[in-house]
C-alpha cells in the first residue's frame, strides 16, 4: 500500500558480487525514465554549503531549482543582498561552463566572503527575487496528524535548504483537521526567499 509496492527487487551479494550487473541495469532503466527539470526561468539555487577553496575563493554548492547559470554571470546572495560574479563552475564535480536546474552544482563566486553566506540562503539573478517574512500557500494536513491546525499555531517551516520558525494564519474557519487542506498565510520570524509553486513542509512544535 505504499509508493514502493511495485518497485523492482534485485538481490545482490557483497561477498560474491552476484546480482550487481542486474542491479546496475535496473537502476539505469529507472534513471532513463526520470523527466529532466526544465532549465527555463530565472536561475535560483538554495545554498547547501559554503566554503573557501585555496586558489579560488568562495564556493557555494546546491541544486538549482530553476534556470541556468554560466561563467561570467552576475549573481546575488539573498536575503543579504551580496553580489558577485561567477568565476568557475563544477557540475557533478566536473568543470563546466554552464549548470542547469536539477544538477549538483558548485559555484565559485568573486567579491564574496564565504563567512557572510550560510546554508539556507539563496543565490540567484539580481533584481528578480525579494526576501519576505510571509507567504500565502496551500496547506494539507496529513490524515495521521495527531493534532489539528488552529489559528496562529506555532510551526517550524522547511523550504529549499532553510528552516525557520513561524505561525499559520488561517484565512477561513477556526481549524484545519487532519486530512483537510486550506489556503493559509505563513508568518515567519525572519526573511527567506521563496518562489511560486515552491514546496514546503511545516512541523508542529511539541
Amino acid at each position: 500500500g505504499t509508493f514502493l509496492e511495485d518497485a523492482s527487487i534485485v538481490p545482490v551479494s557483497s561477498i560474491t558480487g552476484e546480482g550487481f550487473e542486474e542491479f546496475y541495469r535496473t537502476l539505469a532503466d529507472l534513471v532513463s525514465q526520470v523527466t529532466p527539470k526544465p532549465s527555463t526561468g530565472i536561475f535560483r539555487m538554495p545554498i547547501e554549503r559554503t566554503f573557501s577553496k585555496q586558489g579560488f575563493g568562495t564556493v557555494v554548492t546546491g541544486i538549482p531549482v530553476s534556470g541556468k547559470v554560466s561563467i561570467g554571470d552576475d549573481l546575488e546572495v539573498l536575503p543579504q543582498g551580496i553580489k558577485g560574479k561567477v568565476r568557475h563552475l563544477e557540475v557533478y564535480k566536473q568543470t563546466d561552463d554552464t549548470a542547469y536546474a536539477g544538477e549538483c552544482t558548485a559555484i565559485n563566486i568573486t567579491d564574496v566572503i564565504y563567512r557572510d553566506i550560510k546554508r539556507g540562503n539563496v543565490i540567484t539573478v539580481p533584481g528578480y527575487f525579494e526576501p519576505t517574512n510571509s507567504f500565502v500557500a496551500h496547506l494539507r494536513i496529513l490524515p495521521k496528524s495527531p493534532r489539528s491546525i488552529t489559528n496562529r499555531i506555532p510551526v517550524e517551516v522547511h523550504t529549499g535548504t532553510t528552516d525557520v520558525m513561524g505561525r499559520v494564519l488561517l484565512l477561513e474557519g477556526d481549524t484545519i483537521e487532519p486530512g483537510q487542506n486550506a489556503i493559509v498565510q505563513i508568518l515567519l520570524e525572519r526573511e527567506i526567499v521563496i518562489g511560486p509553486l515552491d514546496r514546503y513542509i511545516v512541523r508542529l512544535i511539541s
